[in-house]
């Protein structure tokens, strides 16, 4: 009786001692939006691979988003002349959940803060949003490739929100805001201004 006792103990001591390590080494599941999905490609990812004109996808880690990705997306050079080309723009995706409103960031210059792992905008805050932030084109990684300065206009900026606000619009849903910050903020102006519909409430900061 005596051994069957300390054979018991020494059984739970064992399986106390293993349940850390088993949770250590098993996938940790995140909820979003109603879906169940693994940190390392999760749903959203799962989505962002299969859209025709989204590449180079990087996941980037956040203790704010449930996922957070660097994409590209293919974008027109000029909207009145269709054979100047195309380019790779630089997307900020931050997911919050498909049945969340999600924030439309007009940077107006390069997104490099934007990648931080402790970056939020202030109205995904207030609504618990998702984020998508558009690079400007010209701009850090979102630079043609020859450059021609021909086709840096403002026009065809806000060309390039239109597209990334139709294509992420199949994504999410919901309501949608966009904001900038100075020339961010102009361009929010602009956008408004230019495709009134696209979006549902449009603040500009210090523009």
């Amino acid at each position: 009786m005596k051994r069957f006792f300390k054979f018991c103990c020494v059984a739970v001591l064992a399986m106390a001692c293993a349940t850390p390590l088993l949770a250590q080494n098993s996938v940790p599941m995140t909820r979003m939006g109603g879906n169940m999905s693994a940190p390392q490609g999760g749903v959203l990812y799962g989505r962002l691979s299969k859209m025709p004109n989204i590449s180079k996808i990087r996941k980037i880690e956040t203790p704010r988003f449930a996922e957070k990705y660097e994409v590209f997306i293919e974008q027109e050079l000029d909207q009145v002349n269709k054979n100047a080309g195309k380019f790779l723009q630089r997307v900020i995706v931050c997911h919050r959940g498909f049945d969340r409103p999600t924030v439309l960031v007009t940077e107006g210059y390069e997104a490099n803060r934007n990648t931080s792992p402790g970056y939020t905008d202030e109205l995904a805050e207030l609504f618990n949003a998702n984020i998508v932030v558009a690079e400007y084109r010209y701009f850090a990684k979102s630079m043609p490739e020859p450059c021609n300065w021909d086709y840096l206009t403002v026009e065809n900026s806000l060309y390039d929100l239109h597209n990334i606000r139709q294509t992420f619009g199949e994504l999410y849903k919901g309501k949608w805001i966009s904001t900038g910050i100075s020339k961010g903020g102009q361009t929010t102006m602009f956008y408004r201004a230019i495709f009134p519909n696209d979006v549902d409430i449009s603040v500009f900061y210090v523009a």
